[in-house]
């Protein structure tokens, strides 16, 4: 118990090469243990014949008129008066930088084995997050626990945006300037300035890294490619038949991007979905965002969305956005959507060409203009009113090999189309 709740008032000075991020938390995930995500926090669990253990990461919310309260209502709100009883205990108290740190615990028992709870809350800029422990006997658990609330560690510039609308922000040194997407946290770690969510959804989907400038190869694919197994130090990458495919487009302004991702895992247990997205940063460099989550986190154009209109790179000129739209030149072909039904069976192609007119084969044909800004995709059919996508083209996997897919998002929702004339 002593050491546990000295583990608790002590906040490291050090981040882990595989540290994850909660909130305004750094911290080093126990390894082996079992993650879920949920609109209240973040939770790992470890069972052992001999015990059980749980790390739950209490997202953030309004904070009440005192630390001490604070506390208080985190703990009745969370504790199961049946493994703990009585009132909550009374905290100690400390700060640092902005944040006033709460730390209590308690001891009690279930199915006759003891059990050691303790939470530590962080009260500041109006809100207040946590980190609740609940550990039974036994090295397996405990040593585990000890280690990570030794890694816990408070990141600095903290800006959370818990409201609807992006937040301008800017970091000059690392070349571009941002709006912090609804939702998310930035926080300053080291060199990187880290984009996190309380909880993975579609809407935030994944945990965002924004890193300083580095020297191109002049090939924004190879530089993806290079950039994907270095960015993140401690994990394997499980090869080539676990690649999440890859996405080659154009933002809102006209840079160009590439992203591509794969499955990282360590120890065997622990795996994640990661990501890198590269894009220029003036003459001879880029950026490199990296990206990691769970299902939701993938190199497409869902996963990217709320990041990708919200960049802007410092490097690049709007007459160089421009001329830097890759996608539009790959554009010109042929491209397929079918039900794969056989016979009575549906099936769509477009055929762009190089003049900037498009034609549409289906029941019926329709011929007319199009134009490219950006991956806005502009749509005009002779003599009806235009029509506006976004479109990316990316490789996707499929049986152990990738085709070049065209996914085009409209009013009607998205369709995916594949190309045919073997460009």
């Amino acid at each position: 118990m002593t050491k546990l709740f000295a583990a608790v008032l002590v906040l490291s000075s050090a981040v882990s090469a595989s540290a994850e991020v909660f909130e305004s938390l750094t911290y080093t995930p126990p390894s082996g243990w079992t993650r879920s995500d949920n609109k209240e926090g973040r939770i790992y669990v470890r069972e052992e014949v001999n015990g059980v253990g749980v790390i739950a990461l209490i997202a953030a919310r309004p904070s009440s008129a005192s630390p001490a309260d604070d506390f208080a209502q985190l703990w009745r709100s969370h504790m199961d008066t049946n493994l703990i009883p009585g009132p909550p205990p009374q905290p100690r108290l400390g700060t640092e930088g902005e944040f006033t740190i709460s730390a209590g615990m308690k001891s009690g028992s279930a199915q006759g084995r003891p059990l050691e709870v303790s939470l530590i809350i962080f009260s500041g800029q109006g809100r207040v997050f946590g980190v609740l422990t609940v550990v039974s006997e036994g090295n397996a658990i405990t040593q585990p626990a000890l280690a990570f609330l030794g890694s816990l560690k408070l990141a600095q510039a903290v800006l959370p945006n818990q409201g609807s609308q992006p937040i301008a922000a800017s970091a000059p040194d690392l070349g571009v300037d941002f709006d912090i997407p609804p939702g998310y946290t930035a926080v300053r770690d080291g060199s990187t300035l880290v984009l996190t969510a309380s909880a993975e959804t579609p809407e935030t989907p994944c945990t965002f890294g924004i890193t300083p400038t580095r020297a191109s190869t002049g090939d924004l694919r190879a530089d993806a490619e290079a950039a994907l197994p270095m960015a993140f130090p401690g994990w394997e990458s499980m090869g080539n038949d676990y690649r999440l495919g890859t996405l080659e487009g154009s933002s809102p302004a006209g840079w160009p991007f590439v992203s591509i991702g794969g499955i990282f895992w360590q120890h065997s247990f622990d795996r994640f979905n990661g990501i890198v997205l590269v894009f220029p940063a003036g003459r001879g460099r880029v950026n490199v965002v990296w990206g990691k989550g769970l299902a939701y986190c993938m190199p497409n154009e869902r996963s990217l969305k709320p990041l990708v209109a919200r960049l802007r790179p410092r490097g690049i000129s709007l007459n160089q956005q421009n001329q830097l739209n890759v996608a539009s030149q790959e554009l010109v072909g042929k491209w397929l959507w079918t039900n794969n039904m056989g016979r009575g069976g549906s099936s769509l192609q477009y055929t762009f060409s190089a003049n900037g007119r498009y034609r549409l084969d289906s029941v019926s044909k329709v011929a007319g203009n199009y134009a490219v800004r950006g991956n806005n995709l502009t749509l005009t059919p002779d003599g009806r009113a235009p029509e506006v996508y976004r479109f990316h083209i990316y490789d996707q996997p499929m049986l152990g090999t990738s085709r070049r897919t065209l996914s085009l998002e409209g009013a009607r929702g998205m369709q995916e189309y594949y190309r045919v004339d073997g460009n």
